[in-house]
C-alpha cells in the first residue's frame, strides 16, 4: 500500500513537469523561423513590373544559421547572376540555370546585395542576426536592365535555418510578360487620297488594355479629333470612346479591348483627316498599353501630297 501511495505521489509530481515541457515546446514553436511577404502573404505569382513590391523579410528569432536563395532566371542570364557568386559549385550553367545565392558563407553574394540595395544585411555579420529584408524586386531589376527578354518565369526558393537547427522555405515568383508592340506602314502615308493606305499590327500578350492616336503638326486635324470625340481631347482612345469610335470610322472597342493581336485599317479616318488637312506634313503618335501597365509607342508620319 506505501509502494501505490509512492508511485501516486511521484505521477502526480510528474503531471505538472510534463505539462510544462509541453507549454515549453509550443512556446519554442513561436519563436521558429519565417519567411513573410507583406504584400503577397500566400506567395502567389506576381507579374514583374516597375512598381511591384517584392520586399521579403526573413526573421529567425534564434539566430540565422543558413540562409540561401535557389534562383532560377532563363538562359540567357545565367552569365549576369553568376556574377553575384563566388563560390563556382553554387554558379548556374547553360544546363542548369539555377544558382545558389548563399547570403553568409558566399562573401560576394553578401557585398553585391548589400551594396545594391537587394538585402539589408550580408555575410560573415549576416551570421546569429533575427531579422534580414530582402528586395526581390529590386534584384530583378538589376538582373534585367537592357536585357530582350521572353515571356518567362523567375523564381527564388529561399531556405532560411536558424541556430538550433529549425528551418522553413518559400518561393517567390515572378512572371514577365513582354510588353505591347505595334508595327506600322513605312513612312509616310499620303493621305490626299480617297483611299489612304494605312493598316497597323499591335500585340500584346498581356491584352490590349489602352490604344491611344494623337495627331500633331495639323491644327485642322487637331481641331476634327477634338470635335469627334467624347470628351473633346485631342487624344483618341480607341478602347473606351465609343464616339470616336463611329466619329472617325475606326474598329469596334469590343475588336481592340483585351485583344492580344488586332489590325487595326486606320484608312478610313485618314481619309476624313486628307479632307481637311492644310499642312503638308503632319504626325500621328500611337500608344499601347497593356493590362499589366508596360506600354509601347510609335510616330507615323502623314502627308498631303
Amino acid at each position: 500500500m506505501k509502494r501505490f501511495i509512492a508511485a501516486l505521489a511521484i505521477i502526480t509530481v510528474m503531471i505538472p513537469v510534463l505539462s510544462s515541457c509541453k507549454k515549453g515546446k509550443k512556446n519554442k514553436g513561436d519563436n521558429a523561423p519565417k519567411i513573410t511577404w507583406e504584400a503577397n502573404s500566400k506567395f502567389s505569382t506576381v507579374e514583374i513590373s516597375n512598381d511591384m513590391d517584392a520586399v521579403i523579410v526573413v526573421a529567425a528569432p534564434e539566430g540565422i544559421d543558413v540562409l540561401q536563395i535557389e534562383a532560377t532566371v532563363p538562359i540567357t542570364m545565367v552569365g549576369i547572376i553568376n556574377q553575384y557568386i563566388e563560390i563556382s559549385a553554387n554558379k548556374a550553367t547553360s544546363s542548369h540555370a539555377t544558382a545558389i545565392l548563399d547570403l553568409l558563407d558566399d562573401n560576394t553574394v553578401g557585398t553585391k546585395f548589400r551594396s545594391q540595395g537587394i538585402a539589408s544585411n550580408g555575410g560573415s555579420a549576416l551570421k546569429g542576426k533575427n531579422q534580414v529584408t530582402l528586395n526581390l524586386g529590386k534584384f530583378i531589376q538589376l538582373l534585367t536592365a537592357d536585357q530582350e527578354i521572353e515571356n518567362t518565369t523567375f523564381k527564388f526558393k529561399i531556405n532560411l535555418t536558424d541556430e538550433e537547427g529549425k528551418s522553413t522555405t518559400k518561393t517567390a515568383t515572378f512572371h514577365w510578360t513582354p510588353g505591347p508592340m505595334i508595327t506600322v506602314p513605312s513612312d509616310p502615308v499620303n493621305i490626299n487620297t480617297a483611299s489612304p493606305v494605312c493598316k497597323i499590327e499591335v500585340k500584346a500578350d498581356g491584352k490590349i488594355a489602352d490604344l491611344d492616336i494623337t495627331p500633331s503638326g495639323d491644327s485642322a486635324i487637331i481641331n476634327l479629333v477634338k470635335s469627334r470625340t467624347s470628351n473633346g481631347e485631342a487624344t483618341i482612345h480607341l478602347c473606351s470612346d465609343a464616339k470616336a469610335e463611329s466619329g472617325l470610322s475606326l474598329p469596334a472597342i469590343s475588336k481592340i479591348k483585351n485583344q492580344t493581336k488586332v489590325t487595326i485599317d486606320l484608312g478610313g479616318m485618314l481619309s476624313l483627316f486628307g479632307a481637311v488637312a492644310t499642312a503638308s506634313e503632319s504626325k500621328l503618335t500611337i500608344v499601347a498599353t497593356d493590362a499589366n501597365g508596360k506600354t509601347y509607342n510609335t510616330t507615323i508620319t502623314l502627308v498631303k501630297e
